[in-house]
């Protein structure tokens, strides 16, 4: 009974470990990722300069974060790998501005749902690149004026935006990678100030930033 029990055991050893070696070398077909970094509004002034007072220089500076998920199909020649997935986006730029009769702080942001479609290249089992072209709707989005209490926002609707993401890994295991991201958004949206009719904006969005990546 004894010689029994140890062949099978040393049987379910055996199998238990063939069984985690195959899972760990299984191909991976979801990546989650989470991203926070710095963003940047280029021509903002310019773009609201009819519609509302930014009182400010071209360039916004704020920060950026992102959750999304990503799904891997099978390989195109050993290292090409078609890619489809979305995201939740959010976007918050704050500047405190002190000039003329003007002393407060001008604050936009937005929570956006994005879809991604492109590429990721296996370049070598030390790096990865993902390539994705990108495209999001902000179905809440928040400009507003803030000087001495007194707070003057503009109504906004149409908010949707279009552009390039690229991210580079370097797996730390075989379902953990951390990198980084860089993308070019253009931005466009309708504006209503003061009851206003709406008049259309746009604006260049540069957002740099670090990624950790868990794959499924």
């Amino acid at each position: 009974m004894s010689l029994k029990f140890l062949i099978y055991f040393l049987f379910s050893i055996s199998s238990s470990s063939i069984y985690a070696k195959n899972e760990s070398t299984a191909p991976k077909h979801i990546d989650l990722i989470g991203s926070i970094g710095f963003s940047f509004l280029n021509n903002f002034s310019d773009s609201l300069k009819k519609i509302q007072s930014t009182n400010g220089s071209q360039v916004r500076v704020g920060s950026e974060f992102n959750f999304s998920g990503l799904y891997t199909f099978p390989e195109i020649g050993g290292f090409i790998t078609p890619i489809l997935g979305a995201g939740l986006h959010g976007v918050h730029s704050s500047k405190k501005i002190n000039e003329n009769n003007f002393n407060g702080r001008y604050v936009i942001g937005w929570i956006s749902l994005e879809a991604n479609a492109g590429l990721k290249f296996n370049i070598a089992s030390e790096i990865k690149l993902y390539t994705l072209a990108n495209f999001g709707f902000a179905g809440a989005t928040c400009i507003e004026n803030i000087a001495n209490k007194y707070s003057s926002n503009a109504k906004v609707k149409d908010h949707y935006y279009y552009g390039v993401t690229a991210i580079t890994l370097m797996p730390l295991t075989d379902t953990v990678g951390m990198g980084g991201t860089l993308s070019i958004n253009k931005q466009q949206m309708k504006i209503s100030y003061m009851n206003d009719s709406y008049n259309p904006a746009s604006f260049k969005q540069f957002t740099a930033g670090l990624v950790l990546i868990y794959s499924l």
